[in-house]
């Protein structure tokens, strides 16, 4: 899946948790999670798992969010690094 999007800036800082970072990084991009669960080929109620604590997210996905949100999946993961890919 190849989707590009311009580079965001949010203001997350880096201890938040995967699922906030998630959040803000979607909110950032101008996703709903109506069409990130589309562009992943999930569900929506998947995606919103993902934003709570509810839900992990397997690596493979991981590194398809990081992809569609343009953001680093080091930085989606732990928050370490910078925010860009």
């Amino acid at each position: 899946m190849s989707v590009i999007m311009p580079a965001m800036e949010t203001s997350v800082p880096p201890g938040m948790a995967v699922s906030e970072r998630l959040r803000q990084a979607r909110e950032a991009a101008g996703w709903t999670n109506d069409e990130l669960a589309a562009a992943l080929q999930v569900n929506r109620k998947t995606v919103e798992r993902w934003q709570t604590s509810g839900g992990s997210i397997k690596t493979d996905r991981l590194f398809d969010l990081a992809a569609v949100l343009n953001v680093d999946p080091t930085w989606l993961l732990a928050g370490d690094g910078e925010q860009a890919s």
